[in-house]
Order: structure tokens, then C-alpha cells, then sequence
């Protein structure tokens, strides 16, 4: 196994995080085109402005991504912003933001982790031939010992058994 296998939900992670931030940025966008009074219009503007600053999350990394969501979320935070976000209402959409995140990087994290953990670790074909030549040593003793009583019945044991393996692997490659 070459990953975590957290892929698939880091994916749905990274898809609502994805349309939680463009549904925040269409329902300012609306804000905008419908405010009658003008400061409520600035208000709009200054937040859509932090919306730009911080690009499009398609076009980037799960780890680009993250990190410009904490800039966007901690820059919607600020004093003067947090009050502008209030006063629109989008307090409680900013923090499940936030939130959903802060979950995101947990997961992300996570499988990077894992994975760095698995590419660390041997696959089977490495781990063969130790192995192998650990059981050829054993069975070359076990050869050797053949003629001491105590040791005749496990030699007739491990001939038969590699016998039917090599009979068996015979009839494979036919």
C-alpha cells in the first residue's frame, strides 16, 4: 500500500470547504448587487476585496488551500472586519468556516503523516529475501542434522513439504 487511504476524505473535505467558501462569496456578492444604502454597498465591497486577495481555491494545493483559508479566515477577523462581517450577518457562516478548516488540516495532516509513515516502511519484495535466505539457512541445517535421529522427522516433514510446493509451482507455470 503506497498511501493512507484518507485520500477520498480529504477530498469530500476539501469539496466542502470549497463550497462553503464560494457559497460565502456568492451570497456577499448578492449582498452587493441588491445593498440600497451605501455604506452597507462599501461594506460588501471591502469584503469581497479579502475575497480576491485570497484567489481562487481551485486553482490550488490541498496545502495552499488550507493555508489561505486560515489568511482569509484571520484576516475576516480582524477588528474592523469582524465588525463589517457582523453587521452583514455572516458571523455564524465565517466560524463554521473556520471550523470546517480547522477539521481539514487535521485530516490533511494526518495523511501526510501516514503516508510519510508507509514510504518509510519496506514493501514485500524487500522483505523477501531476507527471508528467503533465512529459510534456505534453516532448511541447510535441518539437511545437515538428517542423519541425528531426533532431527529425521522434521527433515522428512520439510522435503515433503518442499516437494508438494515445488509440484504445485511446477503446475502453475504449465
Amino acid at each position: 500500500m503506497n498511501n493512507s487511504g484518507l485520500e477520498t476524505k480529504i477530498a469530500e473535505k476539501d469539496a466542502h470547504n470549497d463550497n462553503m467558501y464560494f457559497g460565502l462569496k456568492e451570497i456577499v456578492i448578492g449582498m452587493s448587487r441588491s445593498a440600497h444604502e451605501v455604506s452597507k454597498f462599501a461594506d460588501t465591497e471591502k469584503i469581497l476585496s479579502i475575497f480576491q486577495k485570497h484567489g481562487n481555491m481551485n486553482k490550488k494545493t490541498y496545502s495552499q488551500q488550507s493555508a489561505a483559508l486560515t489568511g482569509f479566515c484571520k484576516e475576516m477577523g480582524n477588528t474592523d472586519n469582524a465588525a463589517i462581517v457582523e453587521t452583514l450577518g455572516l458571523t455564524e457562516a465565517l466560524a463554521r468556516l473556520k471550523n470546517m478548516n480547522t477539521n481539514f488540516k487535521a485530516t490533511y495532516l494526518n495523511q501526510v503523516t501516514a503516508n510519510a509513515y508507509l514510504h518509510r516502511k519496506d514493501t514485500a519484495v524487500v522483505m523477501y529475501k531476507p527471508l528467503e535466505d533465512a529459510l534456505r539457512q534453516f532448511y541447510t541445517l535441518v539437511e545437515a542434522m538428517k542423519n541425528i535421529p531426533s532431527w529425521q522427522k522434521l527433515y522428512a516433514d520439510l522435503s515433503e513439504l518442499s516437494q508438494r510446493n515445488k509440484f504445485k509451482n511446477d503446475v502453475k507455470l504449465k
